[in-house]
């Protein structure tokens, strides 16, 4: 048995055809907002992306210049003191003591290496350093002099 096939008024056919507009207008909407939602996720990822890849730049060069230091003698290394990291332009290292007695025992003094970046306006010098490395320099007794008596 065949069934008639269905008659539709001319009200139900205006109704299916509204709701279909409505139903795709609501997917682009959708889209839309999806779009712009994956947009944003992908340039924070590359900012984010590009400060990771400084930063590893920047650890990289600070190891280089520790390196250096500590493959010469104590008394080369600049205590106190702050230079331009090579290699990287608009950064910065600036080097101080820490007072630790337990370093001095072991007749040690533990300095601190820090890393400012002061091209990017959140990082400045006044807002903290990038990266910051501590390490133990061997510091040499004073040499005393005995006078011999002849």
């Amino acid at each position: 048995m065949t069934q008639p096939p269905m008659q539709y008024s001319q009200r139900q056919l205006r109704r299916c055809r509204g709701t279909t507009l409505i139903e795709v207008l609501a997917g682009l909407i959708i889209l839309g907002t999806l779009l712009v939602s994956v947009s944003i996720a992908r340039a924070r990822f590359l900012n984010q992306w590009a400060e990771a890849d400084q930063r590893l730049r920047a650890t990289k060069a600070t190891d280089t210049l520790l390196q250096t230091w500590l493959a010469g003698s104590a008394e080369l290394v600049p205590v106190q003191s702050e230079g331009p990291l090579p290699d990287m332009p608009g950064y910065i290292w600036r080097t101080h003591e820490i007072r630790d007695p337990e370093a001095q025992e072991v007749q040690a003094a533990v300095v601190r290496v820090e890393v400012f970046d002061t091209t990017h306006p959140n990082t400045e010098v006044n807002h903290g350093p990038v990266q910051s490395v501590d390490f133990l320099l061997h510091q040499t007794p004073p040499k005393i002099v005995l006078n011999q008596a002849r």
